[in-house]
């Protein structure tokens, strides 16, 4: 390889200014140039130009395949560096290509967070708007209650110089009035009043306290407090006092006894105690019988006391549901005879009430069918029924027989007197009896 192909190759390595790299990469260029240059120009002397002649000679008598061989290796050697140069940059290029989609899919994705963040940033705002609007309510609410306590503090301060004066008005009025108060009468123009009853009744029935003493009792404690009691209350009055606490009591266990369906919020257990009373005997129906007359007499003197509409004392027993007492035999057998006893007023309670709501032709036509029944039974006959209108048999004077008598229906479709199948009018029909 010639030199000048080796400075032409590492020539290829600089990139700076056109003209410095041919003066400084290629000499013989620049010489042949130089020559040429030399030979067109006019010369002052023959020897000059015989040489330059003779340059041109061997120039000319030079093989043109050398040279074209020379620039075409030349070209080719620049050729392929460029190629390769080309090929360099382009993958430079795809690799930058590659870069900037990446970092313009990772612009994308923050492009999405910022959208995002703005989202976020919009809806703290809207949150710290509200906040700012619960802060300025809470602030107005705030110095609303601000005003509030300071006036309930300025009516604190008050609160002394206030009571001073009431103490003092209240000092002024019972002054007045101790004398008054430290005397108590027993009667009010000629009336004992309603705590001083109340007192006498609860002496005697709660503490024992006899009749006869409970005045001076009464007396003795005041003076212990203090208080004159004036007056006197005679033994009568006291036990009609007694008389009428008692009356109260049993109207007090008759009311209750009729409002036990009823249960308090409160639940609450009301227990009476209706008192002792002598008996002839010990037997179970003695025992019943006084628990009878007892119920019966506390619910007459609810009646007469106008506080129900009649005294129903069997409504009592209605509501018994049960008996506490020892295990005698004879207080098992009060428990039977009080059982059977509830048993019978629910019978009775019951038909009353089936009675009280037939009209009048199903009770006459009732009446009459256990009349026929009670007359079948003694006479050992049988009845048969028929659907004929009961008033219209016992009001014909062709129809009517002594032995007819009216009987309840069990169908509105019965037997007619001819054989044939009619409604009846009424839910009776007509019973005749035959031998």
């Amino acid at each position: 390889m010639r030199q000048d192909d080796l400075r032409v190759n590492s020539s290829m390595r600089y990139l700076g200014d056109s003209k410095k790299r041919r003066k400084k990469t290629f000499p013989w260029l620049a010489n042949a140039r130089a020559k040429r240059w030399k030979e067109s120009s006019p010369s002052g002397s023959g020897d000059t130009g015989d040489v330059s002649g003779a340059a041109n000679d061997d120039k000319e008598n030079h093989p043109m395949d050398q040279r074209n061989a020379l620039g075409g290796d030349h070209f080719r050697k620049e050729k392929n560096k460029a190629v390769k140069k080309a090929n360099y940059w382009e993958d430079q290029a795809g690799k930058r290509s590659a870069d900037v989609e990446e970092l313009k899919s990772s612009l994308g994705m923050k492009e999405t967070e910022l959208r995002g963040e703005h989202k976020t940033i919009r809806r703290q705002n809207e949150v710290i708007e509200r906040q700012e609007e619960i802060i300025s309510g809470l602030n107005a609410t705030n110095k609303r209650h601000q005003v509030e306590i300071h006036a309930l503090k300025e009516k604190i301060r008050r609160i002394p110089a206030r009571l001073r004066t009431v103490m003092k008005r209240a000092a002024a009025y019972f002054g007045k009035q101790k004398e008054e108060t430290q005397t108590y009468h027993l009667k009010h123009d000629g009336s004992i009043p309603d705590k001083a009853r109340d007192i006498f009744a609860e002496m005697v029935a709660l503490d024992n306290v006899p009749a006869n003493k409970v005045v001076r009792v009464f007396k003795r404690i005041g003076e212990v407090f203090g208080v004159n009691v004036k007056g006197d209350v005679s033994r009568r009055s006291i036990g009609r006092i007694t008389k009428e606490g008692g009356v109260a009591a049993k109207l007090q266990f008759a009311e209750a006894s009729q409002k036990a369906k009823v249960i308090t919020e409160a639940n609450e257990k009301l227990q009476f105690f209706l008192g002792i009373k002598t008996a002839v005997n010990h037997t179970s129906e003695t025992q019943r019988d006084g628990w009878i007359e007892l119920v019966e007499e506390i619910f007459a003197l609810l009646f007469e006391s106008g506080m129900c509409s009649e005294a129903e004392a069997r409504e009592f027993w209605n509501l018994v549901t049960g008996m506490n007492s020892d295990h005698a035999a004879d207080q098992k057998k009060l428990f039977e005879l009080l059982k059977e006893w509830k048993k019978k007023l629910e019978r009775e309670m019951r038909g009353e009430k089936v009675v009280k709501g037939m009209d009048q032709l199903r009770l006459v036509g009732q009446s009459a069918y256990h009349t026929c029944a009670k007359y079948a039974v003694l006479t050992r006959r049988k009845i048969m029924f028929f659907g004929l209108d009961p008033f219209m048999i016992a009001s014909s004077p062709t129809i009517a027989n002594p032995e007819l008598l009216i009987a309840p229906s069990v169908s509105h479709e019965t037997a007619s007197l001819d054989g044939t199948i009619s409604e009846a009018p009424y839910s009776q029909i007509v019973g005749v009896i035959q031998g």
